[in-house]
């Protein structure tokens, strides 16, 4: 299947997402976005653009919106692993993603993300 003009599998390869089924004591769906070794965005340019790449954070969004009503909850948490991560993926285009994707989320779904929690 395709989202915003590109393949779901190339996405995923690049930024890798998943809302397997599991909740917190709280009952609030758990998410897993994985920003590690495997996320040189830069490389997603030659699937699509870096409009619809900072969209693609809009449909995922929306997608864990859909979840939340399933379950009958309000907020959700994110975990984010960053494994094999490195400084040459921080570039214009990480810079640019991560920009808009911190505006969006504060901007139109501050209400659903609980403290953050650094363990």
């Amino acid at each position: 299947s395709t989202v915003l003009g590109c393949n779901v599998s190339k996405l995923q390869a690049i930024l890798p997402h998943a809302c397997p089924g599991g909740v917190d004591k709280l009952g609030r769906p758990i998410l897993f976005k994985h920003f590690g070794g495997q996320c040189e965005l830069r490389k997603m340019l030659k699937e699509t653009t870096e409009d619809k790449l900072h969209d693609y954070n809009w449909w995922l969004n929306e997608q864990y919106v859909r979840k939340l009503d399933e379950l009958g909850a309000k907020k959700w948490v994110v975990i984010i692993d960053a494994k094999a991560w490195y400084p040459g993926l921080f570039d214009g285009i990480a810079f640019r993603f991560l920009k808009s994707m911190a505006q969006v989320d504060a901007d139109h779904y501050p209400e659903r993300l609980p403290p953050p929690n650094n363990t």
